[in-house]
This record gives structure tokens, sequence and C-alpha cells, in this order.
């Protein structure tokens, strides 16, 4: 049986029907992105990074929005959202170019100051923090920009981040390792300097650090506390109602708290040798000494790094016209051939003597002046008075001048006059 027709009203009302309603929940937004994707976003969408190591404005804020004013940005800065916050951060780098934009739109009302393009890349569950922050400090750094004690403070926020991370304090040197598996290498005795810097003079002097203090001066100023420290305990030691040394140093430091340009290491060592002397009984000249040589101690006792000397392989044999063979003693030779010999030399086994290498030919004349000529930048003009005095005081020391001719061995050989004449480099 056929069905009956539907009449103009009944169609007319089948169309004016309602929509079909949702009966599942509401969403307010869709998922972020789980790859890296490319967003338009406006200003109110976005958010600087509130760990950002840089604390004061860059140097060359208004260079940086003349620019964009003109060319607008030359690259869409990358951007992340932690879960269930609304806006969108700064991922690495860029808090200065969304300040200046957000300057620029006030100012011109220009859309396109207002809707920028990003690269949305997604937020790590469990290290993005330290990936951000990590990236701000590289970022940062490759601008060269950023202040010794921004840095510091950097990592010392990142070391808070990896302490929470595993659940346990971090040694100097894990947090280099794991600073450099994230992207940002920094040394265990640079990040020593830095927490020191933090611990001792941030709370004293932070205008001066944040002014721009620099690593220099900051080195020479912790290094004068331990020499004073050393000198202090030293010549206070049983005796009573003595003053605790990081007040006084403190204290002393404390006056110097202004614009680092204007701040002169020397000035804080002189007052704090002047209230170290009225603790320690002894005259201003007395304290100075005894700071100085712990000073000349510590310096001599640092350990610096050299690169790995490698044995030498006796199948390679050198070649003739080799510059270090050309300046060889062949008595450097003998004594280490005879002592290896003797060494592997046990009763009951005889002794087979080696063979000793060809010496190469000599050179002629002109070979040697060309050589010679080829480690000159400039020559070194002093008098046979000058060269004896040099003589005398490395005589004193026990030490023999090196001669520039036939000491390549020992120096690398260089001449370079001027008001410092260079005859060798020491390595």
């Amino acid at each position: 049986m056929m069905a009956s027709k539907l009449t103009a009203d009944e169609i007319t009302g089948k169309l004016l029907q309602g929509s079909f309603s949702r009966s599942g929940p509401s969403v307010d937004r869709l998922p972020d992105p789980i790859a890296d994707t490319p967003m338009v976003l406006t200003l109110d969408e976005l958010s600087a990074y509130e760990h950002n190591p840089r604390t004061v404005t860059n140097i060359k804020y208004q260079e940086i929005k003349d620019s964009i004013r003109v060319r607008g940005l030359d690259q869409p800065p990358q951007v992340t959202r932690r879960p269930g916050e609304k806006k969108f951060i700064i991922r690495n780098g860029g808090n200065t170019r969304l300040s200046i934009l957000r300057e620029l739109y006030k100012e011109t009302g220009d859309e396109r100051f207002y809707r920028i393009s990003v690269l949305f890349r997604p937020w790590d569950g469990e290290r993005g923090e330290i990936i951000a922050l990590t990236g701000h400090l590289a970022e940062n750094d490759l601008r060269g920009n950023l202040m010794f004690i921004e840095r510091a403070v950097g990592i010392e926020n990142a070391r808070a981040i990896y302490e929470q991370e595993t659940g346990e304090p971090i040694s100097q040197r894990e947090l280099a390792k794991r600073l450099k598996a994230d992207g940002y290498p920094v040394s265990q005795s640079h990040i020593s300097r830095m927490q020191e810097t933090i611990r001792c003079l941030l709370p004293v002097i932070p205008a001066a650090l944040y002014s721009g203090l620099g690593k220099p001066q900051i080195e020479r100023l912790l290094a004068l506390r331990k020499a004073a420290a050393q000198t202090w305990q030293t010549h206070t030691e049983g005796k009573t109602n003595v003053t605790d040394f990081e007040v006084l140093f403190q204290d002393v430091l404390s006056m110097f708290d202004g614009d680092a340009s204007e701040f002169v290491c020397e000035r804080v060592q002189d007052e704090l040798i002047s209230h170290m002397k009225e603790g320690t009984g002894r005259t201003y000249e007395q304290v100075l000494l005894n700071v100085n040589e712990n000073l000349t101690m510590a310096r001599r006792s640092s350990v610096i790094e050299t690169p790995l000397r490698l044995p030498p392989t006796p199948q390679v044999q050198p070649e003739a016209d080799s510059e270090s063979d050309a300046y060889r003693p062949q008595e450097d030779q003998e004594p280490k051939t005879r002592q290896s010999e003797s060494l592997t030399q046990s009763p009951g086994t005889q002794v087979t003597e080696k063979s000793t290498l060809p010496a190469p030919p000599p050179l002629s004349d002109e070979e040697r002046i060309a050589r010679l000529e080829a480690h000159v930048v400039t020559p070194v003009s002093t008098t046979d008075r000058v060269f004896e005095i040099k003589r005398q005081v490395a005589a004193l020391d026990g030490e023999e001048l090196p001669d520039f001719k036939a000491n390549a061995l020992v120096s690398i050989p260089v001449q370079a006059g001027g008001l410092h004449p260079i005859s060798d480099v020491w390595y």
C-alpha cells in the first residue's frame, strides 16, 4: 500500500521544525594541537613568560621598536600554552617584541600589530617548565645581552625546577649536566660563582648588580671576600666578642650599592681592610699584606684545564721536513729510549737494541731563516742589557730564558714587537 502524498502544509511544517539539539556536554574551546602548528593570535590571547630571566629593559628596545614599526615581525614568535590556562605564553624569547607590539597597537591602532602570526608548539606535560626556562635563557644568551645576575637567577630557577622533578637536592655538577642536556651548557665553576653571587652579593648590592655589574668585578669581589675571610679567621681565632665576618663584609659592601658604572673594587677593599684592622689588632698594611697573600695563593691553586697529551706512536715516522723535528735536540730522545729499555729488561731475557730513526737532514741557512720569519709578526728590538736583565730575572725563579730560535718545543715560536714586545708564548 503506497503512502499518501504530503500536502503543502505538511511539507511546510516539517521544514519549519526546530534544529537538532546537542545532548552531550558543551565545549568551551577546542583542545590544543599535538604538533607544531602555525596560528594567528591576537594580543589579548598572548601573555609574556612570567619567569623570563631578563628583568630590565633591553638596551636596544627603541631600535627593535623602530624596526617592527616599519617591517613588522621578521619571524613568527614561538608560543605554547599550559594545560587548563586560557592565554598562550611566549615559549623562548620574544617578550620584548610582545611588549613593543602592545605599544605600537596602542599608538597606531593598526590591525597588523594586534593580530600576528605565531608558531604554536605543544606543552610538554612533564618537562614544560624547564624547557621554557632554558629556551628563554638560550635565546637571550644568543643575543648576548643578558647580565650576569640575570643569568645567575635564571640558572637558580632552573635548579629549583630540576629539584622539583627529582624530589631531592642536586649538586652543581649534576646541574651543569642537566642544563647541557637541555641545550644550555654552563660549566660547573661558572655555576659555583653564580650561586655564590646570589647568596652573598645579591642581598647586599642589588642595585649595582642589576645596573650591569660585570663578571670580572663580581669575581674580584668574591675572591676578596674569601681572602679577607681567611685573614679574619686567622687573626681573630680564640678571641671573644668578635663580629662575624659575613656581617662585617655585608655592612661594608652595602655602602657601595649604586650604579655599576661608579663601582670600584679597590674602594671596597680599602674600606673593608680599614674595618678589619680593628677586630684583628693589626695595622692596615699588615692586613693588606695578608689579604694579598691569600689572593695570590688562591690564584696559584686554581685549576687550569690543559689539553690531553696523547703518547707518541712509534709506528708513525715523522716527516723529515716537519717543523718540530727541525728543532728537536737528539739528546732529548736518547734518555727516554734508554729508560724504556731498562724498564722492560728482566732477568733471563736478552735486550735487543732498538734501531733509532735516522736524523733529519739539516736545514740550509735560507730554509732556517724562512722558517723563523714565518713565526715573526713584527720583529722585537731589544738591547743586550734588556736581554741580560730578563735572563737574570728568570734565573732567580730557577728558570732558563727561552731561546726563540731553538726552543720551539717549549714555547710557541712567535715574535711581535710594539709597546710590549712578545718573543714566545708559553703553553
